[in-house]
Parts: C-alpha cells; structure tokens; sequence
C-alpha cells in the first residue's frame, strides 16, 4: 500500500481532485482505471484512477468531502 498527502484541487465545471505524485505511482505500479481505496482525513475513500497528461488524478467525491470534515464552500 502507498501513502500521500496531495492538495485538494477544483475542477473548472464542478468536483475535486487529488494529483498521484509520480514516485508514488511509480513505486505502486498504477494503470489508468485502476480501482483505488484508501482514507481522506479518516474518511473511508474508493474510487478509480485517471491519467492525463501523464499525471495520475483521483476525484474525490462530495459525499467524502464532507464525512472527511472538508468545507470546500469558501474557495
């Protein structure tokens, strides 16, 4: 299992995403799609992996958001 620490980033239209730093996808092997499930501030997290650019990106669901005690209104 690998473990990061990412900033939480907007996306333009809506939702939030985390980048995958290279080393940590590097180290963990990952492929576009891949089925992923760890933690965000304790809050339980599964989703699936897209790539673009060459950059590996998680989006992270309202509903995690907020059981993760993440207020994303005042951005």
């Amino acid at each position: 299992m690998q473990s990061f620490r990412s900033v939480l980033k907007p996306v333009p239209h809506g939702g939030h995403y985390v980048e995958v730093p290279a080393q940590v996808a590097e180290r963990a092997g990952l492929a576009h799609a891949a089925r992923v499930r760890g933690t965000v501030n304790g809050a339980a997290y599964r989703s699936s992996l897209m790539k673009y650019s060459g950059v590996f990106h998680l989006g992270v669901h309202k509903a995690t958001l907020a059981e993760a005690g993440i207020d994303v209104t005042a951005e």
